[in-house]
């Protein structure tokens, strides 16, 4: 898997989330959960790619060789959708929490609704595990 078989698969969805100016950390945590909520149907379509036993491994790797480190400043902190991270080639840690911790979750649902686990509490498990990430 390359970043371009996934920007086939994704939308054409080239928005950043707005920008923290502040590098408070609850503003970029908030941040952060708010992308999380309208980017999750984007990581809906390629969380399956990273389908397998190895799915921590092959996301891990994905990044390592497809989204060279780019640190952001503490000036400015963005969010952006996984096309934008997937176009520029470049994120942050937020872009790899964000890309790696959003597919593992999309993995978890499919395999928890897949044994009838899961319904309404989807999206409860979803923000649960990801403030968790990030605190």
């Amino acid at each position: 898997m390359n970043r371009e078989q996934l920007l086939n698969i994704l939308p054409l969805r080239l928005e950043r989330k707005k920008r923290c100016r502040q590098s408070d950390v609850r503003d970029i945590v908030k941040e952060v959960l708010d992308a999380h909520e309208q980017f999750a149907p984007d990581y809906d379509l390629i969380a399956e790619c990273f389908a397998g036993p190895d799915a921590l491994e092959r996301l891990f790797d994905f990044c390592k060789y497809n989204l060279r480190n780019d640190t952001e400043g503490e000036d400015l902190q963005t969010t952006a959708s996984p096309t934008v991270l997937l176009e520029k080639g470049h994120c942050d840690c937020k872009g790899y929490a964000g890309f790696i911790g959003e597919s593992w979750m999309r993995l978890i649902e499919l395999e928890l609704n897949l044994n009838g686990v899961i319904g309404s509490l989807n999206m409860t498990i979803r923000t649960a595990s990801y403030t968790i990430m990030y605190l």
